[in-house]
């Protein structure tokens, strides 16, 4: 019986994870790409450019014109998010997706 429990025990240990992580990114860890020292800027772009379809989308979904004008480039975006995470440090827990949509929605959305 205590084998069966020795058994039990490591194969539970063994499929628990290490420490319990969100599955999305969180702001440290787009700090961590787009933040200074400057990250990948392709990966800076990658991830903030899909950040950017699911907020129009979520927008257009709720019946409100798109934020983000056709003359904004990517970078641009990338410019503000940076800025953004620069000055709000105190976020970094939260989802990265929100804190894109936060910095969007005061660098472009009219109706602030």
């Amino acid at each position: 019986m205590s084998r069966f429990l020795l058994i039990a025990a490591m194969v539970a240990a063994s499929v628990l994870p290490a420490k319990a992580t969100p599955p999305y990114y969180r702001g440290n860890d787009l700090a961590r790409v787009c933040g200074e020292p400057r990250g990948s800027d392709e990966a800076c772009v990658y991830y903030i450019l899909g950040a950017y379809d699911g907020f129009e989308e979520a927008r257009r979904q709720k019946g409100l014109k798109p934020c983000i004008n056709e003359a904004v480039h990517a970078n641009d975006m990338a410019a503000v998010v940076r800025g953004y995470l620069a000055a709000h440090y105190r976020e970094y827990e939260l989802p990265a997706a929100v804190i894109v949509a936060v910095a969007f929605k005061g660098a472009f959305c009219p109706e602030k």
